[in-house]
């Protein structure tokens, strides 16, 4: 080391403090982006996955509807994002939006579904608010009536999850029973009837379930005991009792063993207890990963992935899944980039979606798909070192101003002096991360000698995540003008 040199570093932490500096969420997008439903703020598609801008951050579930999407934020706050035609994504308007925006009104929700054009958020206490298209009553207000806004339905209460097929949802109560409302022309609420109900209706004979979900216009349950149970349109065996018949009541498609179920537009997913992939129903676009185009009418073993499977997700004609290794893997058709491995056709089998690391969700649409990811929180050190920290007053002295990336944060940084009377200047001002800079301080010749103290600013403007800034605060010793 130099004689008389000084080294100062800082580093940097997330706006928030010390519990905003644990592991954080964020999303991430590909396929289609025709209205924005990537989130990115453009309407480029994109067939690798792309990330969610600013508000993405922090997401602790998202759910991808046709073309619109919505996110549970910090505090259970409600983001959606994409296309708004009829109200979807709940801010008031019919404008859509190609960036997430905030919906007025709601906190502590704890779960969302996103159908074709309507959207439902889950309070914390148990009721259910819904937006967006009602033609067939699927925002289950008891109406038909379009809505910008969310509205609460009176009819729901102590509501433990929500699903949301085409135009028709589900959902679950504390006490294991099912409602369903909205369209029912092929028999996907599960109450025995075709005719459609804008009133939430009891499932007359299923009861003890632990988990739902709402295909194109078939559905699922997983009961407590393991069991599957499915209902509605059964043309390609997605139903998965071995026939192609429709089903207006619930029938056993498997007696135990099952942990997770996704129904998606004519197919369906299940996760075994040994971690095993099962699918059934439409595989017109190899989306039950089997390696073939044979439609199946019962569940069956998927051998391409290995027995690790901890989620899962039904879309149009593709299928998602996270891995216990955090990586993410998919399936079918891939038109639309909506597999996220590239523009390289549809796949038969399952494939690893590159670069998508730490994975805790999937969340897959008719054309595009969705997953929140774990990130580490985005960490820098900024170092800065004179070799010579005395300067006569009327002289000038130098210092290099080295930032660094740690945790593999990739940002811009701007960097700000801030001094007591002395002229300075910073040489580029704004950085990536593990650039230089040189920082200049020009002394007046009237400068009384003694101690001065030097602040240099770095702060992060960050587009997919919240802004960042650091400091740190070193002296220069003034001597007499020589």
């Amino acid at each position: 080391m130099v004689s008389g040199m000084l080294i100062a570093t800082a580093v940097v932490l997330p706006a928030g403090g010390a519990q905003a500096a644990a592991e954080w969420t964020h999303a991430a997008a590909w396929g289609d982006n025709g209205v924005g439903q990537l989130g990115d703020g453009s309407q480029t598609s994109s067939p690798v996955p792309v990330a969610v801008l600013a508000a993405g951050y922090g997401f602790t579930k998202v759910a991808a509807g046709d073309g619109h999407n919505v996110a549970i934020g910090a505090q259970g706050t409600v983001w959606t994002w994409g296309g708004n035609h009829v109200g979807q994504l709940g801010d008031g308007t019919t404008t859509s939006h190609p960036a997430p925006v905030k919906v007025p009104g709601l906190i502590g929700v704890v779960d969302v579904a996103a159908g074709s054009d309507f959207t439902l958020a889950l309070a914390s206490n148990g009721q259910v608010w819904g937006w967006g298209n009602n033609f067939r009553g699927q925002v289950g207000d008891g109406t038909t009536v379009r809505r910008l806004s969310p509205v609460r339905s009176t009819i729901l209460s102590g509501v433990t999850q929500i699903t949301a097929g085409l135009d028709y949802a589900l959902a679950l109560r504390g006490d294991g029973s099912a409602l369903a409302w909205g369209e029912n022309s092929l028999g996907q609420l599960g109450i025995g009837s075709y005719d459609d109900q804008v009133v939430p209706t009891v499932l007359p004979t299923l009861n003890g379930i632990a988990k739902i979900s709402a295909g194109g216009r078939h559905a699922l349950a997983l009961r407590t005991d393991g069991s599957v149970w499915g209902w509605g349109y059964g043309w390609d065996g997605q139903v998965g009792d071995g026939t192609q018949y429709t089903r207006p009541l619930p029938v056993n498609v498997l007696t135990s063993e099952y942990t997770d179920i996704a129904a998606g537009s004519r197919f369906s997913l299940g996760i075994r207890v040994d971690g095993r992939l099962m699918a059934w129903g439409d595989n017109s676009a190899g989306q039950l990963g089997l390696g073939t185009t044979e439609h199946r009418l019962r569940p069956t073993k998927v051998t391409t992935l290995p027995a690790t499977v901890t989620a899962v997700s039904a879309g149009g004609a593709h299928s998602l899944v996270a891995m216990t290794d955090g990586t993410a893997w998919s399936s079918g058709s891939n038109d639309y980039g909506q597999l996220g491995t590239g523009p390289t056709g549809d796949s038969l089998v399952f494939t690893q979606i590159p670069n998508l690391t730490s994975v805790t969700q999937v969340s897959a649409a008719f054309r595009h798909s969705l997953a929140i990811r774990e990130v580490p929180k985005p960490t820098y050190t900024i170092e800065v070192v004179f070799k010579n920290p005395t300067v006569p007053a009327g002289g000038t002295v130098t210092a290099q101003i080295t930032t660094t990336a740690l945790n593999g944060s990739v940002q811009e940084l701007t960097l700000t002096p801030t001094t007591q009377g002395i002229p300075a200047t910073i040489t580029p001002a704004t950085v990536q991360a593990g650039a230089q800079s040189t920082l200049t301080l020009t002394v007046p010749p009237q400068t009384p000698p003694g101690t001065y103290q030097i602040k240099i600013t770095g702060k992060t403007t960050l587009t997919t995540v919240p802004s960042a800034t650091i400091s740190t605060i070193f002296p220069i010793q003034v001597t007499r003008p020589e």
